[in-house]
């Protein structure tokens, strides 16, 4: 197995008053080979463009809006691509696939971040968007009437995604330091089972809350409370598991 990467990069910085943008791009040349057997040779050569833009907003020195998008590309692990056979188990055996090409991500961010300190409050919050295409998956192989199942990797012609928002507020009064905060989660992602997609989806949610004291010379007591939601729907079974 041969893996080659050779690549140049560009990035620009321009500051027009509170904005600061760093527009850039990655080229690469890609090459991975992989001989098996001493037969037949798989080979994956190509150019691959990657771009990427950064903008900071920024309001103060203690508060800023940033916003980054990057494009990237994932090969797999060389278990993956190797076609002898591994028992994973006395009734479960696993074989590679060396045809598979690399996945393909996109991600957005969103950050905004505020301290202030003549009012001892701060604020936090997170944005985040992962697409991914040509996800390496398992395709699970279950012959009928038989207790033994056999899989390998394939690339998936399904996109999977993901999203997750977070926020977080804290305040001081006096010895007293309070915080609130979320977050928000979503995954859609895919398996295959004899050849068949089968869809997750899930969605997640939770709170939480603090308080405590800020004490120097005193022991200092915090009191947490946390609550969590979870809600998962699969194609394979028709109902919804919350």
């Amino acid at each position: 197995y041969n893996f080659t990467d050779i690549y140049a990069g560009v990035r620009y910085r321009l500051k027009s008053g509170i904005f600061t943008f760093t527009p850039g791009f990655t080229l690469h040349s890609y090459n991975s080979n992989n001989t098996q057997y001493g037969l037949e040779t798989f080979e994956d050569k190509f150019f691959q463009f990657l771009p990427e833009f950064e903008t900071i907003a920024q309001f103060k020195q203690s508060e800023s809006l940033r916003f980054s998008y990057r494009q990237q590309v994932n090969f797999t692990d060389v278990v993956q691509i190797a076609r002898g056979i591994v028992a994973r188990d006395y009734d479960s055996f696993f074989a590679g696939n060396p045809e598979l090409i690399n996945a393909s991500f996109h991600n957005v961010s969103l950050n905004y971040r505020s301290f202030n300190l003549f009012n001892n409050s701060n604020v936090f919050s997170r944005i985040n968007y992962t697409k991914t295409i040509d996800q390496v998956n398992t395709n699970l192989n279950i012959p009928a009437g038989s207790i033994v199942s056999n899989s390998t990797s394939k690339n998936s012609p399904l996109d999977n995604e993901s999203f997750t928002a977070s926020l977080f507020a804290g305040k001081r009064f006096g010895k007293i330091q309070t915080g609130l905060g979320g977050n928000y989660n979503y995954n859609k992602s895919y398996q295959f089972i004899n050849d068949v997609d089968n869809k997750n989806i899930n969605n997640s949610y939770g709170f939480n809350a603090r308080v405590g004291t800020n004490f120097r010379k005193a022991p200092n007591v915090t009191l947490r409370y946390n609550v969590s939601f979870l809600n998962q729907e699969n194609t394979a079974r028709p109902d919804v598991f919350k």
